[in-house]
């Protein structure tokens, strides 16, 4: 075979080669595309997701926020309710029983007087009577204030409740059990 017959069969040979070499790149440029366009796509669809839980889970922290601020409210008003109702309460025990009251006040005022040190102010001046003094004042302390446990015992009795509530008309409470009185002891 002559030589331009070789290098003329070579040269066919080679741009086929070229040919199959250039749809092999076409096919694997191809492929790479085709790859690259599933993983973009499977990071905006993780994207996505993300998003979404990110949203769900905002809007779950907002909602129980909103809920708990609702509860904190609730327990607030009811709690200042309550404090206004107890007050109401004192003040109007204070205004129906204003005798008790201060006979109570005296009577702690005595015992606590009683119980602190004498002074000297208090040696010097009251002298021998101090000891005297001391011991009616604590009798009378031990005296107003069991008077006053007796008046609220019974103030609190359920039966005079009961018929303090038929009295004026409303519905009495539930009948007098003996276990009841000793939770009114004071």
């Amino acid at each position: 075979m002559p030589r331009h017959e070789v290098r003329g069969a070579g040269s066919g040979t080679t741009g086929r080669a070229e040919g199959v070499a250039g749809q092999v790149a076409d096919k694997a440029s191809d492929l790479a595309g085709q790859a690259r366009d599933r993983v973009l796509g499977a990071a905006d669809d993780v994207r996505a997701r993300a998003s979404d839980a990110y949203g769900d889970a905002r809007d779950w922290i907002s909602d129980m926020q909103r809920d708990q601020r609702r509860r904190v409210e609730d327990l607030a008003a009811r709690g200042q309710e309550r404090l206004r109702g107890h007050r109401t309460n004192a003040e109007q025990f204070v205004q129906e029983n204003p005798l008790l009251v201060g006979v109570v006040g005296l009577a702690a005022g005595l015992l606590l007087g009683a119980l602190l040190p004498r002074t000297r102010g208090e040696d010097r001046n009251l002298g021998p009577y101090a000891d005297e003094l001391r011991g009616h004042g604590l009798r009378y302390a031990r005296d107003f204030a069991d008077r006053g446990r007796e008046f609220v015992e019974n103030a609190l009795d359920p039966d005079n409740l009961n018929a303090s509530a038929q009295r004026a008309g409303a519905e009495p409470g539930p009948a007098y059990q003996g276990e009841e009185r000793a939770a009114h002891r004071l």
